[in-house]
């Protein structure tokens, strides 16, 4: 199995957000990935105050390219955007499936402020099947309550994929809680981070992959575009980067 893990570096314009994600998954495709993972609302940037006009549907007609990419070169793609859905907005990741289906996997643990704009639900939680491997999404908070990658492992699921919008300052204990994970359920874990500026802040990059003894495989850089791209081979792993470089864009 062949992982991709972008790091990118989202903007509150969909066009260009979309131009990013098609040159990551370029990038992807380059290196055979059978799935590749991208940041907490990674086609829209993080918003709240904006969520609800930027917000998308599975089925909207911007997101058929990366459709056509999941089923042309046989990849899973993951990406994140706030989610109309009855009446209701909620932060999701929208999953492109190589058969041609599209799902939805919603955060379950909002925080702060989130929750004066959205809503959450434990429903909208699939699970993965891509070479023997079982993968299960998170989204950001998601990741500080303890019982949410317990019931990954209780679906004996093999990989524990979170997307992230993290400053630098949190990175550090992001990075502990993930390797603590992967060692307490013997469970490959990961996370995408956005790099740069967003919202405000400063975020962390640092995306990173464990393997299932909650070693640390390969991690980006805290500030560039770029592409983790991790291999499992007779059951060990590992990785390289695959830098985006601005002037390929």
């Amino acid at each position: 199995m062949i992982l991709a893990i972008a790091q990118s570096n989202p903007k509150t314009s969909l066009r260009e957000n979309l131009a990013d994600h098609y040159q990551l998954a370029a990038l992807a495709i380059a290196e055979n990935a059978d799935i590749i993972i991208f940041p907490e609302m990674s086609l829209t940037g993080y918003t709240r105050e904006q969520a609800k006009s930027l917000s998308l549907t599975l089925d909207d007609e911007r997101l058929d390219e990366l459709h056509k990419l999941a089923v042309d070169h046989e990849m899973s793609i993951i990406a994140g955007a706030p989610a109309r859905m009855d009446n209701d907005l909620f932060i999701s990741s929208f999953i492109f499936s190589p058969d041609g289906t599209r799902s939805q996997y919603i955060k379950q643990n909002l925080h702060g402020g989130e929750k004066d704009f959205f809503s959450s639900t434990a429903s909208c939680n699939p699970t993965l099947s891509i070479k023997d491997n079982n993968v299960s999404l998170a989204v950001c908070a998601d990741i500080s309550h303890p019982i949410h990658p317990c019931n990954a492992a209780n679906k004996n699921c093999t990989i524990y994929a979170a997307s992230i919008f993290y400053t630098k300052e949190g990175m550090e204990e992001a990075h502990y809680q993930m390797s603590e994970y992967a060692q307490m359920y013997e469970m490959c874990t990961l996370i995408s981070n956005y790099c740069g500026e967003a919202w405000n802040l400063e975020s962390g990059g640092k995306s990173a992959f464990w393997s299932e003894e909650g070693e640390l495989i390969g991690e980006l850089s805290p500030d560039k575009p770029s592409l983790l791209v991790v291999e499992q081979r007779n059951r060990t792993w590992k990785s390289k980067k695959v830098d985006l470089h601005e002037n390929d864009k």
